[in-house]
C-alpha cells in the first residue's frame, strides 16, 4: 500500500499524515536526529514531533505500544525517544502524524524490525512528505550452520514481560532502558537442557547458583536488572565436542565478550544493567580419534573432581 500524506495548516502549524502497514512482529520507532524547540505561541509545544497511532478500524488488540523510559506517550520529538510496537496479527496499519512549526525542521525517525535487528527501511523516515515510510520488512531467512547448536533463550524484560528468542543474534536489546531481569537457556538440538549451566548477578548484588534444565535465572516483575551473567557446559562426552561462547550488551552501550566457558560477563561501568545477551555453542574443530578420547576422559575426570569437591563441602 502506497504511503499517503496530507498537509494541514492550523494557526501556523503544519501537520502531515503517513500510512504505515506492518506485518506481525516487533518494531522499534526511534528519533535519530532532532532539535526540538518550545513554541510559546502554542502552549509551549515541543516541535517538530510525531505521533504513532492506530489507523481507523484497527482493533486495539492487534497492536501493543510500549514507550521507552523517557518517552511521553506515543509522541516522539527528542533524540533518543523510542517506542516499541508489537503487531500480533496481519492487517495492522498505523497512522504517523507529524506536527511542525512554520518553516520548522523535519524530524528524522527510523523504524527497525527487532526479530532480526534488521532495518525495516534502509534510510530514516522524514516526518513530512509522502513516499518516506517503509513497508514492513519480510523476515530474514534463517542461516543454517551445522557448527552451531540451535538455542532458545527465554527472558523476562522490564515492562515487556516474558519474551522468547530462538536462533537470533541477540536475546533482548528490545529498546534502550529495557533491561533483562531474568533468562534461561535451552538447546533445541544436539544437546539437552541439562547440558548447559548458567548463573546471573542482579543489581542488588545477589549472585544466583549455577542453574540448568531451563530454570529461570534472576527475578520477575521486581524491576531488578541483571548486571552480569556466565554460561558453561556441564562436562560430558557430548559436551566435550563443543565450546560455549557469549557476550553481553549493557545499558551504557558497552559490549563485553565474547567470553568462554564460565567466565563472568560484566560491564566495565558499575551497576550497568544487562539489556541483551548472545550465547553460542560452537562445535570444536575435528580432532584425531586419540585426542577426542583424551578430551572425553578429561571431561569425566573434571566431573569426578567437581563431585568430590561437592561432597567435601557437605
Amino acid at each position: 500500500m502506497k504511503p499517503a500524506a496530507n498537509e494541514l495548516d492550523n494557526d501556523g502549524l503544519s501537520a502531515s499524515m503517513q500510512v504505515l502497514p506492518l506485518l506481525p512482529g516487533l518494531y522499534l520507532f526511534s528519533v535519530k536526529s532532532a532539535t526540538p524547540a518550545a513554541d510559546a505561541g502554542h502552549g509551549s509545544l515541543r516541535l517538530p514531533a510525531m505521533h504513532v497511532g492506530l489507523g481507523p478500524g484497527i482493533r486495539a488488540e492487534q497492536v501493543e505500544f510500549v514507550a521507552g523510559p523517557s518517552t511521553e506517550g506515543a509522541w516522539l520529538f527528542v533524540r533518543g525517544d523510542v517506542l516499541v510496537v508489537k503487531v500480533s496479527s496481519p492487517g495492522a496499519t498505523l497512522i504517523l502524524t507529524s506536527v511542525r512549526a512554520p518553516n520548522g525542521e523535519v524530524l528524522s525517525i527510523e523504524v527497525e524490525r527487532l526479530e532480526s535487528r534488521a532495518p525495516a527501511n534502509q534510510a530514516p523516515i522524514a516526518a513530512d512528505g509522502p513516499g518516506n515510510v517503509p513497508t514492513a520488512a519480510e523476515p530474514v531467512p534463517k542461516v543454517v550452520d551445522d557448527n552451531l547448536v540451535s538455542l532458545q533463550i527465554k527472558t523476562h524484560i522490564r515492562t515487556r514481560g516474558d519474551m522468547n528468542f530462538a536462533d537470533t543474534t541477540w536475546a533482548g536489546r528490545v529498546a534502550p532502558g529495557l533491561w533483562l531481569e531474568s533468562f534461561s537457556v535451552q538447546p533445541l538440538e544436539k544437546l539437552s537442557a541439562a547440558d548447559v549451566e548458567y548463573k546471573g548477578l542482579t543489581g542488588t548484588g545477589f549472585e544466583t547458583p549455577w542453574l540448568s534444565d531451563g530454570q529461570n535465572c534472576g527475578t520477575k516483575g521486581m524491576s531488578v536488572p541483571l548486571v552480569g551473567f556466565a554460561v558453561r557446559l556441564k562436562p560430558s562426552a557430548d559436551t566435550a565436542l563443543y565450546d560455549c561462547e557469549y557476550s553481553g550488551y549493557f545499558q551504557s552501550g558497552t559490549v563485553i565478550g565474547p567470553l568462554r566457558n564460565g567466565a563472568p560477563c560484566r560491564s566495565t561501568v558499575a551497576n550497568d544493567p544487562l539489556e541483551g545477551l548472545q550465547i553460542r555453542l560452537l562445535k570444536r574443530p575435528q580432532a584425531p580419534a586419540g585426542l577426542a578420547k583424551k578430551a572425553r576422559e578429561g571431561a569425566r575426570a573434571l566431573k569426578r573432581a567437581r563431585s568430590a569437591e561437592a561432597v567435601s563441602r557437605a
